[in-house]
Order: C-alpha cells, then sequence, then structure tokens
C-alpha cells in the first residue's frame, strides 16, 4: 500500500526544485514555462492523491479516539531552542483535518496561475515563473508547518516573491502598490512574532500540539492576555485583509499581473484565516470568545459591508473584484469567531469555495483582458455576445459568488452564518451586526447582477463576430467550473476532513468550561469561608 506520508515532501519540494530550475533558464521562455506547467501538474496530481487519501480516513479518525496522531507526518526535526532556556523549535511538516484541503487549494490555484498563460511575462519568463513557484512552495510550507515559529517564517517569506513579482511586472502604479502591500503585511506580522514569542514562552515551545494542549495562565505573563491575542492576530487581520487594515489591498490587486491578482486573493489571503484559524480558535479559545468575537465580528462585519459598497462602485473589474473578496471573507471570520462546529466548518469550507470560485472569475476576466484590452466596466459591453464560453463561465462564477444553492460558496457561508448566529455572537454584537450581514448578502447580488446586466448582456455591436474560447482556457475554467459545482453538490468530504480538529476544539473547550466552573466553585468556597 501506497505510504502517503513520503509523497508530503514532494508538494513543497517539486516546485521549489522548478523555482530553481526556471531561474537558471533566465532568457529560455518557452522551456522555463514548459517546466514549470509540468512540474506543478506532477505536483498537483500528489497532492490530490494526498489529499484524497487523507480525506477518506478522517472520519475513522474522527470516530477512534487515537489521541494527538491524526494527522500524516513528512518530516519531524527538532531544531534546538531559541536560547539556553528559550522555546523548542522543530521542523515538523505535515497535513491535518485544518489545513489539507488549502495545501490542494494551493496546488491547483498554482497550477491554474501558471497554465494561465506568460504573455505578461515578457522576455523574462523564467524568473517570472520561477518567483511564481516559489511562492507556491512557501504558502505550501506555510500551511504545512507544524511549529508555529517556522509557520511564521514561511508566512512572512511568501511576501518576497509576490512583492517583486508585483514590482517588477506590475501595472503603472506597481512600484507603490508592492511597497504598500509588503509595508502593511510586515509591520502586522512583527506584531504576530511578539504575541507568538510570548505565547511561546509560557509553554516551552512552538510546537502546535503544545501550544494547543496549554491552559494559559493569568500570572504566566505581565502582559494582559487579551493583548497578548491582539498581537497574535494582527498579521492575519492585514493579511487577510479586514477593515479598517485593507488599504493595501485593492492598489495590489488592481497593479498586480492577472495570474498574482489570482494567487493574492485566492490563497494567500487564506494564510491570514488559517492563522486566525489554528492560533486564535485553537490556542487561545478563551480570549477568541471574549476579544476575537467583538473586535474580529466587528471588523468582519465591516468589512462584509464596506466591501461589498466599494465593489458596487469600482471603475474596472479587478478592483470589483479584490472587494468583492475582503466582502466574502468577512463570512469566513463570522465562522471563525463563533467557536461553533458548524461555524468553524463551515469557514475551512468557504476558504477552499472562494479560492477556487475566485481562480475562476480573475482567470476569465483576464482572458477577456487579453481580447479587449481593458478591464474598466465602462468600456466592457455585451461580452455574453463577443466571447459566448468565457462570459458565460465569467456569470457561472459570479452566480456561485453570491451563493446560488447548489454551487460550492452557499455550504460555506450558510454554514458560518449558521454558526455565527447560533452561537450567540450575532446577540452580542447587536442588531447593527446582523443588518450589516444581510445588508452584505444583498449589496452583493445587487452589484453582481448590476455587472452581468451593464457589462455582458446585451449587443456587442455591428459587425463583431463572437470569439471562441481557446482550448486551454477552456480547459482551464471548465476544470475550475466541474470543482465549484462538486463541492456544491456534495459537501460531505471536505466537511469530513475537518471533523477530528474538529472534535479536538470541542474536548478543549470543554476542558476549559469545566476547569472554570472548578476556579469558580473555589473562590465563592473561600468567599464562603471568609469570617463576618
Amino acid at each position: 500500500m501506497l505510504n502517503t506520508a513520503n509523497l508530503l515532501i514532494l508538494l513543497p519540494l517539486i516546485p521549489l526544485l522548478g523555482a530553481i530550475g526556471c531561474f537558471c533558464l533566465y532568457r529560455q521562455k518557452a522551456l522555463a514555462v514548459y517546466l514549470a506547467e509540468t512540474l506543478m501538474l506532477v505536483a498537483l496530481a500528489l497532492g490530490t492523491i494526498v489529499t484524497w487519501d487523507y480525506s477518506r480516513q478522517s472520519p475513522a479518525l474522527a470516530a477512534a479516539e487515537r489521541g494527538k496522531d491524526q494527522s500524516f507526518t513528512a518530516i519531524d526535526i527538532t531544531m534546538g531552542r531559541l536560547a539556553e532556556r528559550g522555546p523548542v523549535v522543530s521542523l515538523t511538516l505535515a497535513i491535518d483535518g485544518l489545513n489539507t484541503w488549502l495545501v490542494f487549494l494551493t496546488l491547483v490555484v498554482g497550477t491554474t496561475v501558471v497554465a494561465s498563460g506568460s504573455g505578461w511575462t515578457g522576455d523574462k519568463a523564467g524568473p517570472a515563473m520561477g518567483l511564481i513557484l516559489l511562492a507556491i512552495s512557501l504558502t505550501i510550507l506555510a500551511f504545512m508547518s507544524m511549529d508555529m515559529l517556522v509557520f511564521y517564517v514561511f508566512f512572512e517569506l511568501t511576501l518576497v516573491p509576490v512583492f517583486l513579482l508585483i514590482g517588477l511586472w506590475g501595472g503603472p502604479d506597481r512600484v507603490l502598490a508592492s511597497q504598500r502591500m509588503f509595508l502593511h503585511t510586515l509591520a502586522g506580522g512583527l506584531c504576530t512574532l511578539l504575541g507568538l514569542l510570548t505565547v511561546a514562552g509560557a509553554t516551552g515551545s512552538f510546537a502546535w500540539d503544545s501550544l494547543n494542549a496549554h491552559r494559559p495562565g493569568a500570572s504566566e505573563s505581565a502582559i494582559d492576555p487579551s493583548l497578548i491575542f491582539l498581537l497574535l492576530m494582527a498579521g492575519f487581520i492585514v493579511k487577510t485583509p479586514l477593515v479598517p487594515f485593507h488599504t493595501w489591498q485593492a492598489i495590489a490587486y488592481r497593479e498586480a499581473p492577472t495570474p498574482i491578482t489570482v494567487f493574492l486573493s485566492a490563497v494567500m489571503a487564506k494564510l491570514g484565516l488559517y492563522g486566525m484559524l489554528r492560533l486564535g480558535v485553537y490556542v487561545l479559545p478563551g480570549e477568541m470568545e471574549s476579544v476575537g468575537a467583538p473586535v474580529l465580528g466587528g471588523m468582519a462585519v465591516a468589512s462584509i459591508v464596506v466591501g461589498a459598497l466599494c465593489a458596487f462602485g469600482a471603475r474596472d473589474l479587478k478592483t470589483l473584484l479584490a472587494y468583492s473578496s475582503l466582502s466574502h471573507l468577512g463570512y469566513v471570520v463570522l465562522g471563525i469567531v463563533s467557536l461553533d462546529q458548524a461555524g468553524e466548518q463551515g469557514a475551512i469550507f468557504h476558504m477552499v469555495a472562494h479560492g477556487i470560485v475566485t481562480t475562476g472569475l480573475l482567470l476569465a476576466a483576464g482572458f477577456i483582458e487579453e481580447s479587449e484590452g481593458t478591464l474598466e466596466r465602462s468600456r466592457l459591453r455585451g461580452l455574453l455576445a463577443k466571447y459566448p464560453v468565457t462570459s458565460g463561465l465569467f456569470v457561472f462564477f459570479s452566480l456561485a459568488s453570491v451563493g446560488v444553492p447548489g454551487l460550492s460558496q452557499f455550504v460555506g457561508e450558510f454554514l458560518c452564518l449558521f454558526g455565527f448566529f447560533r452561537s450567540g455572537v450575532a446577540s452580542w454584537l447587536g442588531i447593527a451586526a446582523i443588518a450589516g450581514v444581510m445588508s452584505g448578502l444583498f449589496l452583493g447580488a445587487w452589484y453582481t447582477m448590476t455587472l452581468i446586466q451593464v457589462s455582458f448582456s446585451g449587443e456587442s455591436g455591428a459587425g463583431s463576430v463572437p470569439v471562441p474560447a481557446r482550448p486551454r482556457q477552456l480547459a482551464i475554467l471548465g476544470s475550475i467550473a466541474v470543482l465549484v459545482v462538486w463541492m456544491g453538490m456534495a459537501p460531505g468530504l471536505v466537511l469530513e476532513t475537518s471533523r477530528p480538529e474538529i472534535n479536538k476544539l470541542e474536548t478543549r473547550l470543554r476542558s476549559l468550561s469545566a476547569a472554570d466552573a472548578r476556579h469558580h466553585a473555589v473562590l465563592a468556597g473561600l468567599d464562603r469561608a471568609k469570617p463576618e
């Protein structure tokens, strides 16, 4: 029988080796592109095998109480301590219920980005493809890292290739866009590092299992736990991003080459959400309930509304999709802060679903831009008549984006909102939050239908002939559409994969509640024992 764990190390290694090869093929464009596409197809095939194998075993892992051994581990090397008495650092790469499908998402998006075309690279396809493959490898390493300091290192390193890709191959304002993205996310990441060092100092290890099993006490640090939590979440808030730390997003998405915008929105934004989930929910669940619900929940509601309003007023298609992403990821955060089983499973599912749908939308928009030469909404008319296949698939992905039942995003948004309302977080945030969520859903449908009506429907102009989609475009967009339908009609495999980790969370929350109850009982007993 195939040992899937042996394949895990190949998932980040293949893109990394491909990046080195592409850098060596500096001006040999055709060979560099061929190498990148071939290696990404191989990595995707191996990733599919790994994901399928782990996902099929997840229900059994959830039913059989196997303690902590519920992951496939590729490598586990202890690297030593930061100082003589500092926390232990280890290189542990593994997949579990939280990251399996995010690794698969990275491979799917990475493959489509590489295969979508290299016209934007000019005569420097080798370095461009090398940087894309490096970004893919670093992102996979970040998702798979079970040592949180190593996770942080890869989390920050993903900025470097994307910064260069935007700065060298972006639009007219590429320098400003790349600098703004880099500085914003770096500043947030430094805050996260401070919070991570504080949390790990109490446990003596950066290993996620150690952090997850630890119950922080008030006397372990001179810093208020709420402040530690906010520091820890800062980098993830900026990376996602959430309002009001979103000002770098629109210009970066607009100025980046379309394939890079795809990777930013579909994959790299998920690193922030993944950090909130793994470190916020599992390591500091008490603070997530007391601080995360009002603060992150409030930011999420603001992101839903502000993103929808800005998308409605956007002048070009890429800016519209950037703000649409800001709005939709707010629902994921609501699922995360709910600390509810349905909400957490919905958050994981919605991360994957949003990544797939956004990839289809942005790639379809990029294919239209190749023919039209622009994505300004005022100049786009009758696109369905001009490009019936490509535009038809864009409309399909748009319907998936607004949550049409039977398609992927409906499942994720429904579960996130169900967990949000069932957990009581909605009542804590007040009627304004509930109104914000409902208005976000309405506005999302409104700007989507307006876009379809104005830019896609109608006549294309006298004498215009429908342009068929190229086979490569049809293969890419068609494959993504199949995934959207499959996840919408049969979501069970993705949802069940996370069940072992959700069971862990429920056990941890129950133990914390029991410990708090015993603590309050002791305090009540001491109060009764005091002399009058």
